[in-house]
């Protein structure tokens, strides 16, 4: 299967929102995640983006909580590229609990720290628990 990526990009109040799905296959490579960073790059180069990332990124190597590797990861370079490139991109990360067994694998990440609330898990499909949560966007009607 090959790495997933769909993006939306809407503008609201004349701010840009980007609004993306990513899929990390287990066995890909450094290479994706360095793919994945310079594409977030370009879209946090734009004034007052608010970008939501969410997805399935079968990262099991992450301690969450503490933003660091736990001991002896699988994926040490992956998971230590990604470790730093939410640091880097001031992205913050909102699931708190396990989606697929004992690991955090999907995650949300956004660059505004109150645009996301209500993170809760769902039964899901193929192992992984769902995730609802809302994503708050201001808009301005126009009619």
């Amino acid at each position: 299967m090959g790495i997933g990526n769909i993006s939306l990009s809407m503008v609201e109040n004349t701010r840009p929102v980007v609004i993306c799905a990513f899929y990390r296959p287990p066995s890909s490579t450094l290479e994706v995640m360095e793919n994945l960073k310079d594409s977030l790059m370009q879209v946090l180069a734009y004034r007052n983006v608010t970008l939501l990332l969410s997805g399935d990124f079968n990262l099991p190597d992450i301690d969450w909580e503490a933003n660091a590797l736990k001991d002896n990861p699988l994926h040490q370079r992956e998971s230590r590229s990604f470790l730093e490139t939410v640091s880097e991109l001031g992205l913050k990360q909102f699931v708190h609990f396990p989606t697929r067994g004992d690991n955090i694998l999907d995650l949300i990440l956004s660059n505004k720290e109150f645009s996301v609330s209500d993170v809760l898990p769902c039964p899901g499909v193929s192992g992984h628990e769902m995730i609802i949560y809302d994503f708050h966007v201001n808009a301005e009607k126009n009619c």
